[in-house]
């Protein structure tokens, strides 16, 4: 009988998913701080996150192993894992639609008899956060967030109240992660973690949110008065956390990110035409 590859997999996830988010401890740091994420892990473990501002994720696939990814996630692969597009069901796809993500899905199976390896990037640069379910439950995730997963995740939305939908920031639905595999979701700039003691509260800028445990409730908090609301830049509302449970946020979202490379000026960016063909100005 052939022996199956073998391969380590004594990669350490962070502790705060090696902590049961149902009986979180009681940190007795200031009010408020959050501690840093951090990843790594070595080309032999089962996965590994490489680079600092604009991660790579590489998984190793034992033969016939399986990772499910968001369409154009794909860095690269071994040349004995193949691709499949499908939907799964109607309603799957709807769900994942709702909640922000592709309608379709990539799976790759490694069809080889060795261990293969892929490597998926989320689509801006971005840090790679690994959640592991079977460790810390469901996670309600910000919309668009979704990289991949292994093992078993299910993936669908969750409705937020009529407050916070039209004043969170985030719409109307969460992507909601469930299940007991480890899925994969990004997080620009800085990620930062927490584990909220029941009852504790965290303002987060509501683009700044990545994700939280579905034990924590979801909510709003006006910024301030009328010209904290106006000229502070704040927004009219912040999102607001309430443990128990794990909060994750972010320092360098998609929108914040967008508005540092929107163009300035006029409607063409000041220095091209409707054509967009260069404008030559003689003084």
């Amino acid at each position: 009988m052939q022996q199956q590859p073998q391969m380590t997999t004594n990669f350490e996830p962070p502790p705060a998913y090696a902590t049961d988010v149902l009986n979180p401890p009681l940190w007795n740091g200031p009010p408020g701080q959050l501690i840093p994420w951090l990843a790594n892990g070595s080309i032999l473990d089962k996965y590994a996150i490489f680079g600092a501002d604009s991660q790579v994720l590489q998984i190793n696939l034992l033969p016939n192993e399986t990772v499910v990814s968001q369409p154009g996630a794909m860095l690269y692969r071994g040349t004995d894992i193949g691709i499949k597009t499908g939907v799964g069901s109607c309603g799957d796809g709807c769900k994942r639609l709702i909640g922000g993500e592709s309608f379709f899905r990539n799976t790759y199976t490694n069809n080889g008899k060795t261990v293969e390896s892929i490597a998926v990037s989320p689509a801006y640069p971005a840090k790679i956060i690994p959640i592991d379910l079977s460790r810390c439950g469901t996670i309600l995730a910000k919309p668009g967030g979704y990289i991949a997963h292994i093992g078993e995740v299910h993936i669908s939305f969750q409705t937020v109240g009529v407050g916070a939908a039209c004043f969170g920031g985030n719409g109307l639905w969460l992507l909601k992660l469930s299940g007991t595999g480890t899925v994969f979701v990004n997080g620009g700039g800085s990620v930062m973690e927490k584990i909220l003691a029941p009852g504790e509260n965290l303002l987060v800028y509501h683009d700044a949110l990545v994700g939280f445990s579905e034990t924590a409730k979801y909510g709003i908090k006006r910024t301030g008065g009328c010209l904290t609301c106006c000229c502070g830049q704040e927004g009219l509302f912040n999102t607001m956390i309430t443990g128990p449970g794990l909060v994750m946020v972010q320092s360098m979202s998609k929108e914040r990110l967008a508005k540092v490379f929107a163009p300035k000026g006029g409607r063409n960016g000041g220095n091209r035409d409707a054509n967009n063909e260069s404008v030559n100005v003689t003084v």
